[in-house]
């Protein structure tokens, strides 16, 4: 029976005595596993020979250290960019201390932050109050919205439904455009008041549309006779033209709203200091607990008032409560720390397409490297490493050395060695 030449190899070369026979144990050392790994095919003195069982032990413990070394290669891998990680952070100064984030974070004269007088729990306290408006308003309208469609405007429940997904939608779609105003224009600080007030300016108005008699169908007139039913006239023309004009002005300033404000509430502390890190956790605990708290009030309280006080009065808590959030984020102006705006992805996306767009009648180079920015690209980068490493692999037909073998990644060692074991 004819051995596989690699068995062969194990049977003649036995490896390092102290990870032979068996498995390797659980406190090899690195080196172990490489020497085991990249025995020499000679050694002084023969070994006796080989059972196919024996055979059979070997060759999968060799198997068992190559998944080892793989294992011990990515926690290794992980340490080490944690640590490269860490250390960039500390050289930077981290957060807004210096480095890559020096410039970008200022006070509101646009000076350098002074972390004594700014931000910190005093702004991101004001900047929970306009997110618990916020939940107040939006919720306060959207969850009882369909009762007075199809109550007082005497609407059908598809169409009143129909008006409130509308409504939701919108504000969900809107968080994009006020997210990408912020990034590449306005700044959050600016998005955030602008969309604030403009929320305010919506609820207020459909207070008023509410409380207004012209604003609404007249009651339904009891028809007698055979038929008797009760006659409903719908909405119809500027009644709803005023409602429409209400619900999109507010979906605009919510939009704004939720796609910036717990970031600029993540500004209001330094990433970098590890007792601002660990207030930056709990600021988005209570910020999650302020949603649930505005939500909470609106879909009991709001709606309690609603239903059995006035529409006008319970819409009115929410005006009332978005112009005291405009007030207090206003007011608080000096205490914030401002991270500059640095562009939005969206732009650079939709300079590529253009760009492509316009150039797509061109020739396609021969030579990918005459491409824009082909040398400079990470992916291409890798790409070149790998192939000189596949090209080097073939033309070696040996086992190659430890030193040379130090500059690949782990995992490409692993797999020259074990094609070396398959010749």
């Amino acid at each position: 029976m004819q051995r596989i030449p690699a068995l062969q190899s194990v049977a003649q070369n036995p490896p390092h005595p102290e990870i032979l026979p068996g498995h390797p144990p659980h406190d090899t050392t690195r080196q172990q596993v490489i020497t085991y790994l990249s025995f020499p095919r000679q050694r002084r003195g023969q070994a006796a020979p080989a059972s196919s069982s024996s055979l059979h032990k070997r060759f999968l413990s060799s198997l068992s250290c190559a998944c080892c070394l793989l294992f011990s290669s990515a926690c290794s891998s992980g340490r080490q960019s944690a640590a490269q990680q860490q250390q960039k952070m500390v050289a930077a100064g981290g957060g807004h201390g210096g480095g890559a984030d020096d410039g970008m974070v200022v006070d509101y004269r646009g000076n350098p932050v002074d972390k004594s007088k700014t931000g910190g729990w005093l702004g991101a306290g004001l900047i929970l109050g306009t997110e618990l408006a916020e939940r107040v308003c939006v919720m306060g309208i959207s969850m009882n919205l369909v009762t007075y469609l199809v109550g007082d405007l005497h609407l059908s429940n598809a169409k009143s439904a129909n008006i409130v997904t509308n409504f939701m939608g919108t504000l969900n779609l809107l968080a994009l455009v006020g997210g990408f105003l912020a990034d590449a224009k306005l700044g959050r600080y600016l998005t955030i008041a602008i969309s604030a007030t403009i929320a305010a300016t919506g609820v207020s108005l459909l207070t008023v549309d509410t409380m207004v008699p012209g604003m609404r169908p007249p009651p339904c007139a009891d028809v007698r006779g055979a038929g008797a039913h009760l006659r409903c006239e719908p909405a119809r023309g500027g009644q709803l033209a005023m409602l429409y004009a209400a619900l999109y002005t507010v979906a605009a300033g919510a939009g704004g709203l939720k796609a910036n404000v717990s970031g600029f509430g993540s500004d209001q502390f330094d990433g970098g200091d590890p007792r601002e890190e660990r207030a930056m956790v709990f600021f988005f605990n209570r910020f999650y607990f302020c949603i649930s708290l505005g939500s909470l009030f609106a879909v009991t309280v709001l709606v309690y008032v609603q239903d059995n006080v006035g529409r006008g009065w319970g819409y009115g808590v929410s005006a009332v409560a978005m112009v005291l959030a405009v007030a207090v984020l206003v007011a608080g102006t000096p205490k914030y720390r401002y991270r500059r705006p640095e562009g939005s992805p969206l732009t650079v996306i939709g300079r590529v397409l253009a760009t492509a767009w316009r150039k797509r009648r061109l020739p396609l180079p021969a030579d990918a490297g005459e491409l824009h920015g082909y040398h400079t690209s990470k992916v291409t980068v890798k790409a070149e490493m790998d192939t000189s490493y596949r090209e080097e692999a073939e033309d070696d037909n040996s086992v190659r050395p430890l030193a040379n073998t130090a500059r690949k990644s782990k995992s490409c060692m692993v797999l020259d060695e074990m094609n070396e074991w398959s010749k």
